[in-house]
């Protein structure tokens, strides 16, 4: 088994509308500061060092803009 996790720039684009799921999980969504991820989602020890590199990749790209 492999997990990724990914690091993208996103901006809104409109309001939400509905999860494009028939199941309908999603409910809304929320761009959060990536410091106060653990208020919303814990991947633990590992998920503390994804979150610190990519706090460190947002922090370079927005230099070089």
């Amino acid at each position: 088994m492999r997990q990724t996790r990914s690091f993208c720039i996103v901006e809104p684009y409109g309001d939400f509308v509905a999860d494009a799921d028939a199941e309908g999980d999603v409910t809304e969504i929320k761009l959060i500061d990536p410091k106060d991820y653990k208020q919303y989602f814990d991947w633990g020890e590992i998920g503390e060092s994804i979150i610190k590199r990519v706090i460190e990749l947002n922090y370079e790209y927005h230099l070089r803009r």
